[in-house]
């Protein structure tokens, strides 16, 4: 478990998801010790080409990190790929 006496920062990563079937933007925090703690997952199904938001902790988030988590899913993955054909 993450200890709250250092400093941590926020990271964004996009991954491909071979088990689901689609491709993940997580929000994570990491401090200067390398401990993650995964925050939310927002999540696209090439199957039924949906979107979905998932959270992993109910720590309080600034909102400009939430803000930014999402503005990155939009631009990551465009609403012209998300539409089926």
């Amino acid at each position: 478990m993450p200890t709250d006496n250092k400093t941590w920062s926020y990271q964004t990563t996009m991954l491909s998801d071979l088990k689901r079937d689609g491709m993940c933007l997580e929000l994570t925090k990491v401090n200067q010790a390398d401990e993650v703690v995964m925050l939310y997952e927002i999540f696209y199904s090439d199957v039924d080409h949906t979107m979905t938001f998932q959270s992993f902790s109910d720590e309080a988030i600034p909102l400009d990190v939430i803000e930014s988590f999402v503005k990155a899913s939009s631009r990551l993955i465009p609403q012209s790929k998300i539409r089926p054909s």
